[in-house]
């Protein structure tokens, strides 16, 4: 019987052996996609990088009509140093309640985009173009406005600040 017994622990260990190489080899098959570290968020600098790399590899608009693009080869060598600084006319602005990104042309302000960060939504906005834009964010606990205008062709933020409360209800 105690023969019977060590057989069994034997096989059973076998098992659990044969298992586990089993399973080191699946994840060596498909990779180390599984394995790797997670994905990390972009910084704004990087954020902001990145996009005065897509900002500056695409041709500015053109008033009279163009030719239908030829294929070119992709450009070889480094970019140069001033990529990474992104155009005058376009500045993200990042508040406690949310980001926005806005451009400027011939004096005139335009949301780009804007996110509210998390526990915000937006009340109400203005995107232009105009003078001013303006987003107003609603959380839990408070709320924000974001007022920004052109000085130029430059965006300057007029104010970011807690929102007027409008005292109508429909909160």
């Amino acid at each position: 019987m105690k023969r019977h017994s060590t057989l069994v622990v034997a096989g059973w260990f076998a098992c659990a052996v044969l298992a586990v190489a089993v399973g080191v080899g699946a994840v060596n098959l498909l990779g180390s996609g599984i394995t790797d570290t997670a994905v990390q968020p972009m910084s704004e600098t990087d954020v902001e990088r990145e996009l005065a790399v897509a900002n500056a590899s695409s041709p500015p608009p053109s008033a009279a009509p163009s030719a239908p693009a030829e294929s070119s080869p992709a450009p070889s060598g480094s970019p140069s140093a001033g990529a990474a600084t992104p155009p005058s006319n376009i500045r993200v602005f990042e508040e406690r309640a949310g980001t926005v990104e806005v451009s400027c042309s011939g004096g005139m302000a335009a949301i780009d985009w804007l996110a509210p960060a998390q526990g915000y939504e937006i009340e109400s906005r203005q995107d232009g173009p105009a003078e001013q834009v303006s987003v107003e964010f609603d959380g839990d606990d408070d709320e924000m406005l974001i007022v920004v205008g052109c000085s130029g062709d430059t965006p300057e933020r007029i104010s970011a600040g807690p929102a007027g409360d409008d005292d109508d209800g429909d909160d």
